[in-house]
């Protein structure tokens, strides 16, 4: 058995050079075939060798031999070795690609925020490299396909709390963007949609919270004139930003008027209902570890005007605001009245 395994990494070392100049063939069928090829490779003890040749493919003029490529990298990224390789010298960052053209651009964006999110030693190498830098100026394209694009690699990164508190300022530096995004009324309405979760989750995973990101999101709540569904995303943006006991604080204590505006939807039914719920219940610390529920009166004072608030301007039946005080107690018998006892309970 260890014979043959010789045997067959002997030939796979022989077969690879061979393959490695179909890369470089005129014929795109050819470096189509090589990047199919080396994909099988990639996920094994060649990946050193494999990533050059497949990476330089991600540019290739042919879109099948460039999406070919992709997904054998991604397939590498998978494996420690290939991920290694990924993050040498001679991978991604070997292609120069802020000079690429922008589907380039997003092919290494993409690998990278994969790459990113497999532990913190691969968040601060992609950090280190800059390979995430191309996505600041692709979320300002005017190409609308290149824009979602762009959102839809940092959303990657956003779902992903260690990656995006990891990245630290590279994570912060689209900030601006993505509230450019927001307040244009001209923009895409997908891409608002799409700007304001991302905006949410990585502003509020910051370690201070910017303040001007729950002005922009509470404008868009309060706007009479916002659209149903970009209010219901700002509603969840804002939920977003309350992940963390940081974010809450600076979310609860900005602008409160929002806290009532998603309790009015919470209690009233209708659209949106079940997002509102969900913010409410996250901002309370429904979600947060066992001790990070709690913050200051000044905070917990917001949360319960803002609930209370909501339930006096509600068109609904107190049906919902059980519904909000059930999931507050699956925390536990004491989860509400551990709240801060300096201010009132939000059940009294």
């Amino acid at each position: 058995m260890c014979v043959y395994v010789l045997l067959l990494l002997t030939a796979c070392a022989q077969v690879l050079h061979f393959v490695q100049q179909g890369t470089g063939s005129p014929l795109a069928r050819v470096r189509l075939l090589a990047a199919t090829l080396l994909g099988h490779l990639a996920r094994g003890t060649l990946a050193h060798d494999v990533v050059p040749p497949l990476t330089l493919l991600l540019a290739d003029s042919n879109t099948h031999v460039a999406a070919a490529a992709m997904r054998a990298l991604m397939g590498a990224a998978t494996q420690p070795s290939g991920i290694a390789a990924l993050l040498a010298p001679t991978g991604l960052a070997s292609l120069g690609y802020a000079e690429r053209p922008a589907a380039v651009r997003l092919r290494v964006s993409e690998l990278a925020a994969r790459v990113a999110r497999v532990n913190d030693d691969a968040t601060a190498a992609v950090a280190a490299a800059g390979l995430l830098t191309g996505l600041q100026s692709d979320l300002k394209s005017h190409d609308v396909v290149v824009a979602l694009a762009a959102l839809e690699t940092l959303a990657q990164l956003a779902e992903s709390d260690e990656a995006a508190t990891g990245l630290g300022t590279t994570a912060m530096s689209v900030v601006p963007a993505l509230l450019q995004t927001i307040c244009n009324s001209n923009a895409d309405l997908m891409l608002r949609n799409r700007s304001l979760v991302c905006v949410g989750r990585i502003a509020g995973a910051a370690a201070q919270p910017p303040p001007e990101v729950v002005h922009v999101i509470a404008g868009v709540v309060r706007d009479e004139d916002t659209p149903p569904g970009l209010r219901i995303a700002a509603m969840e943006a804002f939920g977003l930003f309350g992940e963390t006991v940081a974010g809450a604080e600076t979310a609860l204590c900005t602008d409160q008027s929002v806290i009532a505006a998603v309790a009015v939807t919470a209690f009233s039914g209708g659209a949106g209902v079940v997002v509102a719920m969900h913010t409410l219940a996250t901002l309370a610390g429904a979600e947060r570890p066992a001790g990070a529920e709690l913050f200051s009166c000044e905070a917990e004072t917001a949360l319960q005007d803002g609930v209370r608030a909501g339930l006096a301007g509600a068109r609904g039946s107190p049906i919902l605001a059980e519904a909000l005080f059930r999931q507050l107690q699956r925390r536990g018998p004491t989860f509400l009245e551990a709240r801060n006892p300096v201010c009132l309970p939000v059940s009294s």
